[in-house]
């Protein structure tokens, strides 16, 4: 039983140029023997750039959702998505889903011709809670948490050919596989999409 409660804010500052997008939901209930209490975060600033070909657009962005700060309790405190789903929130890529997970983000926009618009973004991820876990897109779980909060919050993911490969320290050794199955070195989660050619980002 789990209900989430939201608001969205949008608009413009007057013909200065800038745009903003404030939104958050927080999610209560309860789950066999724990109490839900999670929350979400996202805030988007734009600017349009006057005069300037293709209607530019700079925006920068923050995005926040809780995870799970101790499994052990009775506390559920890792946000659910609910209907995920991929491009939404960290681009195209759909390495990280939108569970205990804080992402920064600048991007650029364009529009060179009409109907048709470019988007150049970069994301920098970070673990809200160093215990839990990393998600994909989908919901699944690719990095397991720590088992003490001194692990490092942030990670890198790549993407490559049919496998997802995110680290979550560094390593010395990268690994390539053929198989459906890849062998994992020391500080590596790798998740199978297809069963094609994978290899794995150094950290």
């Amino acid at each position: 039983n789990r209900d989430s409660l939201g608001a969205r804010l949008v608009g413009k500052c007057g013909a200065s140029g800038f745009d903003y997008e404030i939104e958050g939901t927080y999610q209560l209930g309860d789950a066999g023997p724990s109490d839900i209490g999670a929350y979400s975060i996202a805030a988007v600033l734009g600017y349009s750039i006057p005069d300037c070909p293709f209607g530019t657009r700079l925006f920068a962005e923050y995005d926040y959702a809780t995870g799970d700060a101790n499994a052990k309790d009775t506390d559920a405190e890792r946000y659910d998505p609910l209907y995920p789903t991929g491009h939404m929130f960290f681009g195209l890529v759909d390495a990280i889903g939108r569970q205990n997970i804080q992402d920064y983000c600048i991007g650029l926009r364009a529009e060179p011709v009409k109907k048709l618009k470019a988007t150049l973004e970069g994301h920098w991820f970070e673990r809200a809670e160093t215990t839990d876990g990393v998600f994909d897109a989908g919901g699944n779980q690719i990095i397991a948490g720590a088992a003490s909060a001194g692990r490092p919050r942030h990670m890198r993911t790549c993407r490559h050919g049919s496998f997802v490969c995110a680290s979550c320290r560094s390593t010395t050794s990268s690994i390539c596989a053929t198989s459906p199955v890849a062998t994992v070195a020391a500080g590596w989660t790798t998740t199978a999409l297809t069963n094609t050619r994978s290899s794995c980002c150094k950290a």
